[in-house]
């Protein structure tokens, strides 16, 4: 795993696992130490592609979202009360015993949390 240097591009090599974590890339750069995008490839056979998610916050810096570039695996609607506690949330990610990637009704909201 690696952070980004400034003005550095990613490097992914072939058949090896890679991180990279970034503060000021993707849709909402970040220059206040908040990571804006991480990114990553596997060793994976069935599915060696890149991998990213981008998170926003909110004027806190409490983490309100992270989206996957394949919407599979999103983050989002988090909420927080006035002391900073998670009041709501909802992930999307595996609804099936035994998933394949490629189908996406195997796929879907898998935690709707709300606290009271």
């Amino acid at each position: 795993m690696r952070a980004e240097r400034r003005g550095q591009k990613p490097v992914f090599e072939s058949g090896k696992p890679n991180t990279l974590i970034s503060y000021a890339e993707g849709a909402n750069p970040l220059f206040n130490g908040n990571i804006s995008q991480t990114k990553w490839r596997t060793n994976n056979i069935d599915d060696s592609s890149l991998k990213t998610y981008s998170y926003t916050y909110d004027a806190l810096n409490r983490i309100t979202s992270g989206v996957d570039n394949t919407g599979k695996f999103n983050l989002n609607l988090v909420a927080y009360d006035k002391n900073g506690n998670i009041t709501a949330l909802k992930r999307k990610g595996v609804i099936v015993t035994s998933p394949v990637l490629s189908n996406t009704s195997h796929f879907g909201l898998m935690d709707n949390l709300d606290y009271d």
